[in-house]
């Protein structure tokens, strides 16, 4: 709702050309999406119209390019408080906006489509009807129709289309404000405006203009709201304790999550590649789809801001995020700015200081979500790799009594869980403002399962298993004649069981073999998470059923696949009740035992297979708080998919 209302309210049209400026990282918005259309005609050849009457209408078709915009995997949910806000009356009006909005159509299409329906409905309204051609237009969606087809001047001058579409949409939308700050950048230096979609204001905005969509997205319903926290105080949630919730009216706490990831944006898969900070929030009982209910705040190229000292740019903006979220868990219009200062007198911010943000509903930090490297770097947790302490829930240290490679439920490092009291005290705590606001402590940290899983201990698991079939197992010949004739096995699986994400190639050793280090296979998230179907079929059709290790590598695939169905058939629920919990908690175990049993098997044999890595214990810690949250609330593979699209849109190459 919010990306989707955002970029129709600021446009997708790439900017003019202009020096890059730091604030441009998710400042200066109007600027950006203004013009654009003309760069994208010289540069397909186009010869530049004629001069324009907007609101002349021609029957010449538009000669203007027509960009469907890039596949993100299809438009999301429709929000109807935004599109009928837009086209009250038209359904193809709306479909045709949403379809824009996402970046799926040029304007110059959707003026085409627009105006061909319109064409199509006056014909039938005259001939087949009797209605005089005055009488036709009258009709409302037909009035709609016309409004988007006129842009323009009915196609004739294609370059105008979408500054003509921005002029009849904009108006009618009903969008919060951008906070805006001055804030002090490296590169380029100086002080710069940044503009932030804060979650106060939104909420607000939300609850007061698309009421639907609120209930939808945001607030769910009462029954499900209490049903929430009654779960988090039954089982319990780590952060439970002591947390400030207790005390108020639970009918109108919704549980929030904050997510944050890094996106590359130049140079892609390069080592001098640039990434950009996207930091976005959720309801954590929004039932719509990802992109519906995943509302950004705000963006930071990683080399632009200024990372030490009172002036850092990435604390500076924490600050300001951990001050809205202050302020929606209090439930009132804040009072002073985030830099404690009184609003101007006279101001909308001072009118309104003091006032219910959304009649008697606040927003609770439950969540923050993100990979280990933004707990690391953004976050100020404690490095996965050290060797100390890699774990931001507990005292858990790689080798000792106190080792994390130990999964039983008896293990020693269970005892040593951070509690919110205990976390405040220790004073290697992180800094970031995030933890300041009431009830926050480490314990809200809800390690992420794509990473710790599919982007982690499958990699080694599937690799290691990939590495045994070609290289010890399989008789076909060669190590390449071997991986040639899994891969013929993988695809006759993928046709007859109609897989949903699938590897498109297996042709190569260097898929799961590397230089230095064991085994590991490469692949993006989605296609690692659906590979370990087909690679239990396939060892069982090769391995010696005689031989322990083979046994053990069968037990540890079946032991992954059963936790992935477990998920698939519960990607419904915000949390896994206590039956369906205690079995996948145990799958998870038994996997990461037989895990770290065969690493020891083949590392007294001199070989590198199934590497264990600290992501193991954060899987356990994900799967452990399954009864809490299921680990598909973790929004990290489609965020990471939106991330990198709204930086397309909203910072397009200068």
């Amino acid at each position: 709702f919010v990306f989707r209302a955002f970029m129709a309210g600021r446009g997708l049209g790439r900017p003019k050309k202009r020096p890059f400026s730091a604030s441009s990282a998710s400042g200066r918005r109007r600027k950006v999406f203004r013009g654009g259309i003309q760069q994208r005609l010289r540069a397909a050849g186009a010869d530049r119209p004629a001069p324009y009457q907007e609101g002349i209408a021609t029957d010449s078709e538009s000669d203007g390019d027509e960009d469907d915009g890039g596949d993100d995997g299809g438009p999301p949910d429709h929000d109807p408080d935004l599109m009928k806000s837009l086209c009250p009356k038209s359904c193809l009006g709306r479909e045709l906006l949403e379809l824009f909005a996402w970046g799926n159509m040029s304007p110059q299409l959707l003026q085409k489509l627009a105006d061909a329906a319109r064409k199509d409905m006056v014909t039938t309204l005259e001939e087949e009807h009797g209605v005089s051609a005055s009488a036709a237009a009258s009709p409302s969606c037909l009035q709609e129709l016309t409004m988007l087809a006129s842009i323009g001047s009915f196609g004739k001058f294609s370059n105008k289309c979408y500054s003509d579409l921005m002029r009849k949409v904009e108006p009618r939308m009903c969008m919060a404000e951008t906070y805006k700050a001055k804030l002090c950048f490296a590169n380029p230096p100086g002080e710069h405006t940044q503009e932030l979609l804060l979650p106060h204001e939104l909420f607000a905005c939300m609850y007061e203009d698309h009421g639907e969509a609120f209930v939808r997205n945001v607030c769910g319903d009462e029954e499900t709201r209490l049903g929430f926290w009654d779960r988090m105080r039954t089982v319990p949630h780590p952060a439970w304790e002591g947390h400030p919730v207790q005390t108020r009216d639970l009918k109108g706490a919704i549980p929030i999550a904050v997510h944050g990831d890094e996106v590359p944006i130049a140079g892609i898969g390069k080592q001098w590649s640039k990434k950009l900070l996207n930091v976005s929030w959720s309801s954590l009982l929004g039932e719509s789809s990802t992109k519906s209910t995943q509302y950004w705040c705000f963006g930071l190229i990683e080399k632009t801001g200024i990372k030490e000292g009172p002036k850092a740019t990435m604390q500076q903006l924490w600050k300001i995020f951990a001050w809205s979220l202050t302020a929606l868990w209090l439930g009132y219009w804040p009072t002073r700015d985030h830099e404690g200062r009184r609003f101007p007198a006279g101001s909308i911010q001072a009118e309104r200081a003091g006032q219910a943000l959304a009649g008697g509903f606040y927003g609770v930090l439950w969540s923050l979500i993100g990979d280990l490297d933004y707990f690391t770097q953004i976050l100020q947790l404690p490095n996965y790799n050290n060797a100390t302490m890699p774990c931001p829930l507990c005292r858990a240290s790689l080798s000792g009594n106190l080792t994390w490679s130990n999964f039983s439920s008896t293990a020693p490092w269970r005892a040593t869980m951070w509690r919110p009291h205990t976390w405040h005290l220790w004073p290697d705590r992180s800094r970031n403002p995030v933890f300041s606001i009431p009830g926050v402590s480490s314990l809200q940290i809800a390690l992420d399962y794509m990473h710790s899983k599919y982007l982690g201990t499958d990699q080694f698991q599937f690799g290691s298993v990939l590495s045994l079939l070609v290289y010890d197992v399989m008789d076909e010949g060669s190590p390449e004649l071997n991986l040639a004739a899994c891969w013929r096995f993988m695809r006759e699986y993928y046709r007859i069981h109609q897989t949903a994400v699938r590897f498109r190639s297996m042709s190569r050793l260097t898929m799961f073999t590397r230089r230095s280090g064991g085994p590991k296979l490469r692949g993006k998230a989605a296609e690692i998470r659906y590979f370990g179907e087909v690679l239990l079929a396939l060892w069982t059709t090769y391995c010696n059923d005689e031989l322990l290790v083979h046994k053990q590598v069968t037990l540890l695939l079946k032991r992954n696949v059963f936790m992935e169905r477990m998920i698939t058939e519960h990607q419904s629920d915000l949390f896994l009740d206590d039956g369906p919990a205690a079995l996948f908690q145990q799958a998870c175990a038994d996997m990461l035992v037989l895990h770290g049993e065969l690493a020891l098997h083949f590392s007294a044999e001199g070989m590198q297979y199934f590497a264990l890595t600290s992501k193991a214990h954060m899987l356990q810690h994900a799967c452990d708080l399954s009864r809490c949250l299921s680990p598909r609330t973790d929004p990290c593979l489609q965020t990471s998919i939106i991330s990198f699209f709204v930086f397309c849109f909203w910072f397009p190459a200068q």
